[in-house]
């Protein structure tokens, strides 16, 4: 019988790395930086899943005035710093991925 599969897809963040505590670990500090003491669990019920736009009206809500405008830039760039040094796969993935004999994409 012939595979039915040509390709498996698959989604990064969750499936082959957890990028959410270290994302979310990053906003935290720097919102407590700013003025706006903020804990991991925080950040993680506050952000996860969310655009940046959602983000910064809670951040400027929650602040109680508009947060710096570089607030972006130093977030992106402290979050691929911690990305560089922690970032890890998920564990199992790789013998996983070895057993898959289609071709295999990231999306």
């Amino acid at each position: 019988m012939r595979n039915l599969l040509d390709l498996v897809i698959f989604d990064c963040d969750g499936v082959l790395v957890d990028s959410e505590p270290i994302s979310n670990r990053v906003l935290a500090d720097l919102l407590t930086e700013i003025g706006l003491p903020t804990t991991l669990e925080q950040s993680l019920g506050l952000f996860l899943g969310k655009s940046w736009k959602d983000n910064f009206l809670t951040i400027q809500d929650r602040l109680g005035r508009t947060p710096p405008k570089e607030l972006y830039e130093i977030y992106t760039d402290r979050m691929y710093q911690a990305f560089e040094a922690e970032l890890q796969q998920i564990s199992g993935i790789e013998s996983s991925l070895d057993q898959i004999s289609l071709k295999t994409c990231v999306a």
